[in-house]
Parts: structure tokens; C-alpha cells; sequence
């Protein structure tokens, strides 16, 4: 019983340093973009169609949503850690 109390304190302290460097990375993105956010206007969103502006694109949108897609797994990961805890404990 103690190596299961000592595993699940364990993986719920990594699930929680997990979430601060999500909390993190989250906050450099956010910052990065909005430091940039002018040039972007000016750089991107008032030129023409090109092959660099589709590049650009898709690139930003696709780390938004690998981060946003990285947030989900790690809670699905936490949710089935205290779920697997709770059949072991009955």
C-alpha cells in the first residue's frame, strides 16, 4: 500500500511540473506573439497571396494547435492516472 501511495504522489508531482512548463511555454508563445504582432500586420496579413505567406501560416496555426492538441493529452494522462489509482484502491 505504501508503494502505491509513494507512485501516486510521485506521477501527480510530474503531472504538476508538466502543467508549470505547459504554463510556461504557453506564456512564451503568447508573449512572442504579441511582441510581433505589428510586424506580422504589416509583414504578412497586408501582402499579397505567396508561397511564403501560406508557409507562414500554416507553420503559426500549427503550433497553436499542437500546443493546444500537447494541453489536452497531458490532462487525458493526469484524468487516467487518478482513474487507475481509484481501481486499485477498491
Amino acid at each position: 500500500m505504501v508503494g502505491l501511495i509513494d507512485l501516486l504522489i510521485t506521477g501527480l508531482r510530474d503531472i504538476q511540473v508538466t502543467r508549470y512548463a505547459q504554463l510556461a511555454s504557453s506564456s512564451i508563445i503568447v508573449f512572442d506573439h504579441l511582441i510581433t504582432l505589428d510586424e506580422e500586420i504589416n509583414l504578412i496579413w497586408k501582402s499579397s497571396w505567396s508561397m511564403g505567406k501560406i508557409l507562414f501560416l500554416l507553420v503559426s496555426q500549427s503550433l497553436v494547435c499542437a500546443h493546444r492538441r500537447g494541453s489536452e493529452l497531458t490532462k487525458t494522462f493526469a484524468e487516467s492516472v487518478l482513474f487507475a489509482d481509484r481501481c486499485y484502491i477498491q
